[in-house]
């Protein structure tokens, strides 16, 4: 039986994430049309009006997908603050009135005095300020509630813990096996940013810009509570001309297909060769069902995509004046970035590097696994599969949540709850510890050759 819940719930965030796109696109023409800096349209309300409608949809999907009911409430609240946002009425700060004109004051075309133009700036710089101060709050409110994950994540780790177990099972690890796993992490570096260059065929990306942006993006995803490392990393290779952002874009969705079809492979591996939770064998099938759907959707959408870009100019030209010559490109170029799904050349070599990416990362954590005398593959494999449906969760650096998932995941492989924090722990690092280092290593590398070339 089709799970038309789980349809709709995954149809909402991706839906969620459509019109955010098209408002940061629509807002991107728009600067460069009225040369103004982007970051003063993004502050306009309209423009914060649908952002906030684009959050709140995606926030709501993911709250309807949850499969605990701490992800639902934090999820749900988070949804309710967009929808907050855009029905709450503007700041009186935030607006600019026109003086009046009185008896005593001349019209101002025809006295042009310094002191209405010292208000005209005045009342500029009052309007910058409020939006600088309505952003501030935005951010506040996101960094509030991943804090408030992190919070509650910790908080139900440590409740009847023995630590001196835990420090126990730290001290007495074998860290050999560590440098295994880091090992590994940082070849998928590399099979990740092979993978992305296939997809993007037709653009001349070099693997140390690939490398470069997937760093920078995977950073990004640590730093803030909400993930935006995949916007990132489109912009962080569409200055230097290997490809646009919105191609960039379309190719890192094939990528989440193909990590998707990944998740799949792994779910029912582990439902052929160990018994398993129901729940665990419902989202299995959901995400078979998503995928399925996804994949057909953007298949036909590309076969399809002359028709679907006429009756977009149609329906566009409804729209207030420049929406469809700012949308449309990029509209394009998304579609292009989407058209490696349907070259089968495309797919295989995707599907090599999907496959030794996802080995690597199984690999990671059978290492620390073994690091703990825990030699168990199978424990690895669905680590593997937890935490990439974790990584959802909107967490400064994933605090206490992806050790939350280790617990919870070891658990039914009978594994004690101290052991597996110890291991929750270990692994974090080793995940962490190469990005940011890369990420280091890349702001520090113009330094230093400027630094050798003076020297020289």
């Amino acid at each position: 039986m089709i799970d038309l819940w789980g349809v709709m719930a995954n149809g909402l965030w991706i839906l969620g994430l459509a019109v955010v796109l098209a408002a940061l696109s629509w807002a991107d023409w728009k600067a460069k049309a009225s040369s103004t800096p982007l970051r003063v349209t993004l502050a306009k309300a309209p423009v914060q009006r649908i952002l906030n409608l684009g959050l709140a949809l995606f926030c709501a999907g993911l709250a309807a997908t949850a499969t605990s009911w701490w992800q639902r409430i934090l999820w749900g609240a988070l949804s309710l603050g967009w929808i907050i946002q855009i029905v709450r009425p503007a700041s009186p700060k935030g607006t600019t009135q026109p003086m009046p004109a009185t008896a005593q004051e001349p019209d101002a075309e025809d006295d042009p005095s310094p002191r209405r133009v010292h208000a005209g700036e005045t009342g500029d710089a009052v309007s910058k300020v409020a939006d600088a101060s309505h952003r501030l709050q935005a951010e506040a409110l996101r960094w509030l509630v991943g804090l408030a994950v992190v919070a509650l994540s910790v908080w139900l780790l440590i409740q009847d813990l023995d630590w001196s177990a835990v420090w126990t099972a730290l001290v007495t690890a074998d860290y050999r096996w560590v440098v295994v796993g880091v090992t590994a992490i940082v070849a998928t570096f590399f099979t990740r940013a092979l993978r992305w260059r296939a997809l993007l065929w037709h653009s001349s990306l070099s693997i140390r810009s690939a490398i470069s942006a997937i760093l920078v993006g995977q950073v990004v995803n640590l730093a803030l509570p909400m993930r935006s490392g995949d916007v990132v990393r489109a912009l962080w290779v569409a200055p230097g001309g290997k490809a646009s952002a919105a191609e960039a874009l379309g190719s890192i969705a094939v990528e989440k297909m193909w990590d998707l079809l990944a998740l799949l492979a792994c779910g029912l591996a582990l439902l052929v060769v160990m018994p398993l939770p129901a729940w665990f064998a419902r989202s299995t099938w959901a995400t078979g069902l998503a995928l399925a759907a996804i994949v057909g959707t953007v298949w036909c959408g590309l076969h399809w995509q002359e028709l679907l870009f006429r009756w977009a100019g149609r329906a566009l030209a409804r729209f207030p004046a420049g929406w469809d010559q700012a949308l449309l490109p990029r509209l394009r170029r998304l579609a292009d970035g989407l058209e490696a799904i349907r070259r089968p050349e495309v797919s295989w070599k995707a599907l090599l590097w999907t496959s030794l990416t996802w080995a690597f990362g199984g690999l990671a954590n059978l290492a620390v696994l073994m690091a703990f005398d825990i030699p168990l593959p199978t424990a690895a494999l669905f680590l593997l599969a937890a935490l990439m449906v974790g990584g959802a969760v909107p967490a400064p650096g994933r605090l206490g949540v992806f050790e939350g998932v280790c617990v919870i995941s070891l658990a039914l492989f009978d594994i004690q709850r101290d052991r597996a924090l110890a291991v929750g722990l270990v692994l974090h690092l080793v995940v962490v510890a190469p990005p940011l280092l890369g990420t280091a290593l890349l702001a520090l590398w113009p330094w230093w050759r400027r630094r050798r070339r003076a020297s020289a």
